[in-house]
């Protein structure tokens, strides 16, 4: 009964491996906290354009406004955690909102990890 478990698992995970597909293979959603127009918006657009030229798929920018960018920062952390889902982190996001507001349903450092490109000299 054990080697017929155990023998599956295997199954189980060569076909997982089979059907891996590299990052990403799909759009990627940027979520940004501020309306549509402003400051925070036209640097986070400029972001999104040159992060889709370097991993060659679309990002799309999502303006979820409110609460000092303290909505989309609840949104994210409630998304699926499989990478297309990111988010355009302003200051307050992290710091002040978290203070002021009593339950604000995130932790700033327990519920994000931040992204890391590695320069192509070795250099980050």
């Amino acid at each position: 009964m054990k080697l017929k478990a155990l023998f599956t698992g295997l199954m189980l995970a060569a076909a997982a491996a089979s059907h891996a597909q590299t990052y990403p293979s799909r759009p990627i959603r940027l979520v940004v906290g501020f309306g549509a127009g402003g400051p925070t918006d036209v640097a986070a657009r400029t972001y999104a354009a040159r992060l889709g030229e370097i991993l060659k798929q679309p990002v799309i920018v999502d303006n979820r406004a409110g609460a000092t960018g303290g909505i989309a920062a609840n949104m994210v952390t409630h998304a699926d955690p499989d990478g297309y889902t990111l988010i355009f982190v302003t200051s307050p996001m992290m710091t002040m909102v978290p203070v002021v507001q009593k339950a604000v349903g995130y932790d700033p450092v327990k519920s994000f990890t931040h992204l890391r490109r590695k320069h192509p000299q070795g250099r980050l």
